[in-house]
């Protein structure tokens, strides 16, 4: 019934959280910006943490692209798929959360402002946006 299928889908939301809380998500870096550098770790690692937001001893234990590349509504060309960020230790997820708003405003990435933000469910991310939207001004 659709109560029990509620609790299943609350559950699932709550592994994919439980997943995903060591993580930050890059978001509007260019496609294709990757290829000037070995692998994606090293772009995020070296180039936007250590030499871009001056945020030493950061390491990434994984990063990739994810999504499917969609156009935005106003333009032909495909938004940037976000960048999921898997770093080595928790401590520097939040280090990387602490430093993300006082090292990138009015800081461009070679053109374009970059965001970081925890890496939560789509679901979570709709809740919040909701909440934002009715109880923001």
């Amino acid at each position: 019934d659709q109560s029990d299928l509620d609790i299943l889908k609350s559950k699932m939301d709550d592994l994919e959280n439980r997943s995903k809380r060591n993580n930050v998500v890059v978001w509007s870096v260019k496609e294709g910006f990757e290829n000037d550098f070995s692998s994606m770790e090293e772009l995020i690692e070296k180039e936007l943490f250590t030499n871009h937001m001056q945020l030493d001893g950061i390491e990434v234990m994984g990063a990739h692209r994810t999504g499917v590349k969609r156009h935005s509504s106003t333009s032909d060309t495909p938004r940037p798929r976000p960048i999921h960020v898997c770093p080595l230790r928790y401590t520097d997820k939040l280090y990387i959360l602490k430093n993300v708003a006082t090292k990138l405003k009015n800081n461009r990435y070679s053109g374009f402002s970059v965001l970081i933000s925890n890496d939560v469910s789509r679901r979570v991310r709709m809740e919040r946006a909701e909440l934002s939207e009715n109880h923001l001004p």
